[in-house]
């Protein structure tokens, strides 16, 4: 991934003001008289991270925090509500993104990163987005490539060893 950090603003007006996206560029292309960028959010840096942690008794957006902490300490957590529900998990090499989505089935919260890259945790159905639609014949370009994304996916194979009775067991 391009380290190159960009910050889009979205506005129908002479000065742009709406602060929309920040992220990286993956890849440019030219279409008719066009230029296509396609990015992610600075949040894909997360993607390849494996927790391994254990929490005994812990309230959820205690874990929350101490993820982003541990893992992304670029992320502000200034977005996140207190769940009163309390977990266990006992993590290892979890991805990341896995272990947030635990936590918000477990809390009946769902957890947002904002282009300012600050973390909201908060109750399902709580938020209202009155501000961003996709609406067809006006923002909606294209939807020809909808299909699953594997360019961020990675086939790693780990082999654990034991000696058993004298021999090497792999």
């Amino acid at each position: 991934i391009n380290s190159n950090i960009v910050k889009y603003y979205k506005d129908y007006s002479s000065s742009a003001t709406s602060f929309r996206f920040r992220g990286v560029i993956e890849k440019v292309s030219k279409k008719n008289n066009k230029i296509e960028c396609i990015g992610r959010s600075e949040a894909v840096s997360l993607m390849k991270v494996l927790v391994t942690k254990n929490f005994s008794n812990k309230e959820c957006s205690v874990i929350l925090n101490e993820l982003f902490q541990s893992y992304g300490s670029r992320f502000t957590l200034n977005g996140v509500n207190v769940s009163s529900v309390n977990m266990t998990v006992n993590w290892f090499e979890k991805p990341f993104f896995e272990c947030v989505s635990e936590i918000c089935q477990a809390s009946g919260f769902n957890c947002h990163i904002n282009p300012f890259l600050d973390v909201s945790f908060f109750n399902q159905g709580s938020v209202n987005n009155d501000a961003e639609a996709i609406v067809h014949d006006s923002n909606l370009i294209d939807i020809s490539d909808f299909a699953e994304d594997s360019s961020i996916i990675v086939n790693k194979v780990k082999v654990y060893g034991a000696n058993t009775d004298g021999i090497q067991v792999i």
